[in-house]
């Protein structure tokens, strides 16, 4: 199990595109995932029905390093300060009804509920047509037969074959 959680947990840490500082969390997250993964050993029920016997919920789950913006309560803003902050999603905590982030500014974890996600990077609207590959044909001549003139001509280049190109 410990190679499974390493695997997924180096995986994450890519696709995330986070320092290896992060591979605490990476595996913590990991494993609160594998709990909810239905598993071929336990006929395909998830770890965490068969130890509490609750079908665990998957609507909070979220995409792992994306962006996240987290509400600034009153309290702790002035008049015309920012009423979110953005953040990195790096997991989640058990026993907390939350979300664990990395605040890249002052370089603190955060748990918060009051979380909105940006799990998928803005693509671009208009499609690109791949260009045509250029086609090139060679066309080949055929040699007059060896002659003793042509051995005796050393100046003239020799002769290659033609190239010519179609667009």
């Amino acid at each position: 199990m410990n190679k499974t959680l390493m695997e997924r947990a180096r995986s994450m840490l890519s696709g995330a595109r986070l320092g290896q500082e992060f591979w605490v969390e990476a595996v913590e997250t990991t494993c609160y995932l594998v709990n909810r993964s239905p598993s071929s050993v336990l006929e395909d029920k998830t770890p965490q029905k068969v130890w509490t016997g609750k079908k665990p919920s998957l609507s909070h789950l979220r995409v792992s390093g994306c962006d996240a913006y987290v509400h600034v309560p009153k309290e702790k803003r002035i008049k015309l300060d920012s009423k979110s902050e953005k953040c990195i999603f790096i997991g989640y905590k058990d026993g907390l009804k939350g979300y664990k982030l990395w605040n890249p500014v002052t370089r603190k974890v955060v748990y918060s509920r009051d979380v909105v996600f940006k799990e998928v990077k803005d693509v671009i609207k208009h499609e690109v047509k791949p260009k045509e590959p250029e086609k090139i044909e060679f066309e080949l001549k055929e040699e007059e037969s060896y002659s003793i003139e042509q051995e005796e001509s050393e100046d003239e280049e020799p002769k290659n074959p033609a190239v010519r190109r179609s667009f």
